[in-house]
């Protein structure tokens, strides 16, 4: 099994490292990720941002095999079997070479129809934020246009009509 490799995914919006306030929700065809921009993240919208919104972004995963989200936060991240890869709080990553899809290929080739290839098909993301850490296999993502909003929940709703 070939080592994991790590890079930075630079194609996301910069979070609010202190209060990114993360929220997901999901459906059998995608998972919507929607978290506070920090300053670095974008200027304001210059139209239909107010005091009262924040500036949230989105990305949205397709086609999901498995997701995990909390645990761990930035505070035993050093704790992650894939610390000692590069992982890193309060970034986007990209997972080459995953072992988690390593395991999940290896526990479906039981299934009479298996066929291999999950590299191929599948992409490892790993988004560590200041409470919580995000991890998606999914076959590919979309980066959103940011949104203000008063709060996450506004958006997932959204996200989900």
């Amino acid at each position: 099994m070939p080592r994991p490799i790590i890079s930075e995914w630079k194609d996301p919006y910069k979070m609010d490292s202190g209060a990114s306030s993360p929220g997901v929700a999901i459906t059998s065809q995608g998972l919507l990720l929607v978290y506070r921009l920090g300053v670095q993240g974008i200027e304001r919208l210059s139209s239909g941002s107010t005091d009262q919104n924040d500036i949230w972004g989105r990305i949205l995963f397709e086609h999901n095999l498995l997701f995990k989200f909390g645990y761990p936060n930035d505070e035993v991240l050093n704790g992650h079997p894939l610390y000692k890869y590069g992982l890193k709080p309060y970034t986007f990553h990209f997972i080459d070479n995953s072992p988690w899809i390593d395991d999940l290929e290896r526990s479906n080739k039981v299934h009479p129809r298996h066929t291999g290839g999950w590299h191929e098909k599948y992409k490892h993301w790993i988004v560590s934020f200041h409470d919580e850490t995000l991890e998606v296999l999914a076959r590919q993502s979309k980066i959103l246009d940011p949104k203000p909003a008063t709060n996450q929940f506004e958006l997932l709703r959204e996200g989900m009509q």
